[in-house]
């Protein structure tokens, strides 16, 4: 998997987090629809916790906690290069790299 895709695919995890969340909301207001609803939600949960299982097994500390950062808790490049002391470039340059070796972990 490509680097574009594999960032795709990381970022799945917050998009799939705010769909769990939203669909929660409106389980209530559509009783009916529930079932459905609670499926979607159960895999919303269940494709998150792929994306953050492969995230935690990755094996460069560094990398994996810029990984998190940035896909899990949704920091930006530069939050995350002012946390850690380092430029956003160095930090752009750690995260291209965590992505490209999670993206041949994908393949």
């Amino acid at each position: 998997m490509g680097r574009k895709e594999t960032k795709k695919y990381l970022e799945g995890y917050r998009k799939s987090m705010a769909r769990a969340q939203h669909l929660r909301g409106q389980m209530a207001a559509f009783a009916a629809s529930a079932p459905s609803i609670s499926r979607e939600i159960e895999e919303c949960i269940k494709q998150g916790g792929i994306i953050e299982g492969l995230i935690i097994s990755h094996s460069n500390i560094c990398q994996r906690e810029i990984l998190l950062r940035k896909y899990v808790y949704g920091q930006t490049i530069e939050k995350i290069a002012e946390e850690l002391c380092y430029s956003p470039r160095h930090i752009q340059r750690i995260l291209n790299t965590a992505v490209e070796t999670l993206g041949a972990r994908l393949n």
